[in-house]
């Protein structure tokens, strides 16, 4: 939901500018099954919640020139 709250992701799937909005779409065109994006948040989630890490910030880009 951050996602969504944030403004990255369409709130409404089914909205007429879904497809058009500019933001990134979190499901399939199908509106049932993860589009790349979709899959790819849900898997840093998993790995945040199953090993406490807060993965974004300690995989970015950033972190790695600080590092």
């Amino acid at each position: 939901m951050r996602a969504v709250r944030s403004g990255v992701a369409p709130r409404d799937f089914w909205a007429d500018d879904a497809l058009t909005d500019g933001l990134l779409d979190l499901w399939f065109d199908d509106g049932t099954h993860t589009s790349k994006y979709g899959s790819y948040l849900s898997a840093l989630t998993f790995i945040g919640t199953l090993t406490g890490l807060a993965i974004l910030t300690r995989f970015s880009k950033r972190s790695r020139k600080t590092a």
